[in-house]
């Protein structure tokens, strides 16, 4: 099982996430750790059945999928758990850009963002690979198009979201828990032998320190730089007021320059970007 793997994440990783997200996970967690959610020990982490890389919606219109909390190199238990591994994304969309029945392809994207890690490496590739294969990539957010999964949709031709979903939330954060008074209250003391003033800094039980604060804080700051110059670039109306770390609801996304239009659904959205009657852009 991967929990321990996964419990690393979360008291380390450069989040691009909503927060409540994040709660949520430390609560799904921590009921499993303690017995209250059962843990499946006969799941087949090997598993491989056939999900196809994209969905025809319309002649010459592919979607694929990205949906979930956004991750890289995730195994089968935590993609069942609700990870996306944007590694599988990006396989997924070069199968669409690939396919000669294929004109253009619409990202669906549902996803509260996840970790930062390869993020900024997908966005800039879609545009390289919509380029190279001639074939527009357009994002379609239904639902949360967040963090992490709205930082990818900066690499598309174009942005669309439903007109009910939640988008933006461009903003980098780490969350760590100095647990060092409670361990000395229960007579718990960490004996920590290591090499390098930063090392092991945020193990649970040590003492966050106000120079470890600094230094997570520089980290966060030079991602977010990414981040919020990556929109700019693709996105020159959005403000700086916009990329706050807010989350904006359809209308107020597309007064923001967040998104490029309101699209009700997903097939009317294939209809927009369709080869033969485009009216995307």
């Amino acid at each position: 099982m991967k929990y321990p793997r996964i419990l690393a994440a979360l008291q380390s990783a450069r989040w691009a996430v909503t927060p409540e997200t994040l709660q949520a996970i430390r609560d799904t967690l921590s009921a499993r750790l303690s017995g209250k959610l059962a843990v499946m020990d006969d799941y087949d982490d090997d598993d491989t059945h056939t999900v196809e890389p994209f969905e025809m919606i319309t002649p010459g219109v592919a979607v694929v999928q990205l949906a979930g909390i956004i991750g890289k190199n995730l195994s089968s238990l935590e993609m069942m758990c609700g990870g996306c591994d944007i590694g599988r994304v990006e396989q997924n969309l070069a199968a669409a850009l690939a396919s000669p029945g294929v004109g253009s392809v619409i990202l669906h994207i549902s996803s509260p963002g996840g970790t930062v890690n390869g993020v900024a490496e997908f966005s800039a590739k879609i545009s390289t690979m919509s380029a190279e294969s001639g074939k527009p990539v357009h994002a379609y957010m239904d639902e949360q198009g967040c963090s992490a999964a709205y930082w990818i949709a900066c690499g598309c031709n174009g942005i669309a979201c439903s007109p009910s979903s939640d988008v933006g939330s461009i903003g980098i954060y780490m969350a760590l828990v100095d647990e060092s008074e409670n361990w000395a209250k229960e007579g718990y003391r960490l004996v920590l032998i290591k090499s390098g003033e930063f090392k092991a800094a945020g193990m649970p039980g040590s003492k966050i320190t106000d120079a470890q604060i600094a230094l997570w804080q520089a980290d966060v700051d030079y991602i977010y730089a990414q981040f919020s110059g990556a929109v700019k670039e693709t996105r020159p109306n959005v403000s700086d007021d916009a990329m706050r770390g807010q989350v904006f609801y359809g209308p107020m996304a597309l007064a923001a320059g967040l998104v490029d239009k309101i699209v009700p659904d997903l097939n009317a959205m294939a209809e927009e970007v369709s080869p033969s009657f485009s009216q995307f852009g």
